[in-house]
């Protein structure tokens, strides 16, 4: 074994070195990255960080549009407000609520005009408080509530198709919203 030790003692080294050029480059290379992450803009102060804080906040604007189409769907779906007796109001706090007691005003205003020709004419006939004038009267009463009642139906449906839309686009919001949210969370955890 004497000859294999020959071997094993006897090693040669070899380096490898890279050429000064090489080098310099890769260190230039590595001095310009760190002096520009340290000149990049703080997230904070980026309008990436704006939208975070914006959207951070509880009345950031989804959240702020989320509810305007929430009360607008609400309106159209409770127009009126209803005592504890079960009389039905008008709600002037939504639309077609707004609108109905508008137009309930306009027509009391308006009915006196539409009784005064069947009063005229009963008092022309002789018949002044007669049967005969009540029921022209109420008649004129009753052509007009139905008028009224038919144009707010048309209004009712019409606020309906809304209402759904309205809510359709809270919903809509709400998950822009967290779309949102999350793409800046995530933005958030890779700022260094």
């Amino acid at each position: 074994m004497a000859g294999l030790s020959s071997y094993l003692s006897d090693t040669t080294q070899q380096q490898t070195t890279l050429p000064s050029w090489y080098d310099a480059a890769q260190q230039k290379a590595v001095a310009g990255a760190v002096s520009g992450t340290g000149a990049m803009p703080a997230l904070q102060s980026t309008l990436a960080g704006n939208a975070i804080s914006s959207l951070g906040s509880a009345n950031n604007p989804f959240v702020q549009a989320g509810q305007t189409a929430q009360q607008i769907a609400s309106g159209a779906v409770n127009p009126f407000n209803i005592s504890a007796t079960g009389q039905a109001t008008p709600n002037t706090n939504t639309a077609l609520g707004g609108l109905f007691q508008a137009q309930n005003q306009q027509l009391d205003q308006l009915m006196p005009g539409y009784k005064a020709a069947p009063q005229a004419a009963g008092i022309a006939s002789g018949g002044f408080g007669g049967l005969r004038d009540q029921t022209a009267v109420n008649k004129a009463m009753g052509d007009a509530q139905a008028n009224l009642f038919s144009e707010q139906m048309k209004a009712a449906l019409a606020n309906q198709t809304t209402g759904v839309q309205a809510a359709g686009q809270a919903g809509q919001l709400a998950n822009q919203n967290i779309t949102n949210l999350t793409s800046l969370g995530q933005l958030q955890q890779m700022d260094p």
